[in-house]
């Protein structure tokens, strides 16, 4: 029959482990017995559970360094102690990620001049401004790395789309095309609300959202909850056009993508038919919406 190792609290495991760095000859008291019959008892389960039938080398000394330290400490600065094993064992996995690399001897200085109030050379205030910083790189050269091909099939298309006569192309690289005018009049602003009709398709027709999935009516939605190009495009249009926008991925999703028709550096496509605007108030954003 298997061993279960006990659950022994920190107070116990300072009991069993008196004098655990010497062998035992003899067993002179109920402490000495009852001492020894946890470690027979627990040693086993140990064996095969933490360090995988290894009885020496570095498994086996990095065991019992743990537990002979935890069992000198007193209760007071033993948690803190687990806490700092457990920052340190995130530490090592986030060293060893290749997304997010970390020096841990880098690290440990800065940590440890932040404490104890000494300079810096980055200061608290801007610090988590540098991890975004360098994080959002990374995670641009990665998702480049893994979908380089479809941001180039999409600067393709854009590039070739914007040869056509009938479409036209703002300073921010939106392209648009006026498929029916309405009477004019008054166009959005980013401060409205507008009720719209319309389908989102990739370049290579895909369509993955068409506000007819939402209710036969209307989709409703603030002009500023949506991507940017998007925003820009309504906001060329009035009530009663139908315009079909060309929308490069730094316009879109871009690095993160929507979900998983929409992958990251998508170009997309939308054609949309501005029914009405209202003053802005609270409205449901469509799903395609950040």
């Amino acid at each position: 029959m298997k061993k279960i190792l006990f659950a022994i609290s920190a107070a116990t495991l300072a009991f069993v482990m008196t004098g655990c760095s010497s062998s035992v000859s003899s067993l002179d008291s109920d402490e000495d017995s009852l001492s020894y019959a946890f470690g027979v008892y627990n040693g086993q389960g140990i064996l095969e559970n933490i360090l995988d039938g290894e009885a020496s080398g570095a498994k086996y000394e990095t065991f019992m360094k743990g537990i002979e330290t935890a069992a000198d400490m007193p209760d007071s600065l033993l948690q803190i102690y687990l806490q700092a094993l457990q920052f340190g064992g995130a530490l090592n996995h986030m060293e060893q990620d290749t997304v997010m690399p970390l020096n841990s001897n880098t690290f440990i200085a800065a940590m440890k001049a932040e404490i104890k109030g000494k300079e810096t050379l980055i200061d608290a205030d801007t610090a988590q401004e540098v991890i975004q910083s360098i994080q959002q790189r990374i995670e641009e050269q990665n998702a480049l790395k893994n979908h380089a091909q479809n941001k180039l099939d999409g600067e393709n298309f854009l590039k070739q789309n914007a040869k056509k006569a009938s479409v036209k192309v703002t300073p921010s690289g939106l392209q648009y095309e006026v498929i029916k005018q309405g009477k004019g009049g008054a166009k959005p602003s980013d401060n409205d609300i507008v009720s719209v009709n319309y389908v989102g398709t990739l370049t290579d027709g895909t369509v993955f959202d068409d506000s007819k999935r939402h209710g036969d009516a209307p989709a409703k939605f603030p002009v500023a909850g949506v991507v940017r190009g998007f925003a820009e495009g309504l906001q060329l249009m009035s009530v009663g056009d139908k315009y079909k926008f060309y929308i490069p991925q730094e316009l879109a999703y871009g690095v993160r993508g929507a979900g998983e028709d929409i992958k990251p550096f998508s170009a997309l496509i939308f054609e949309v038919e501005l029914v009405s605007i209202e003053p802005k108030a609270a409205a449901p954003v469509p799903q395609f919406a950040e």
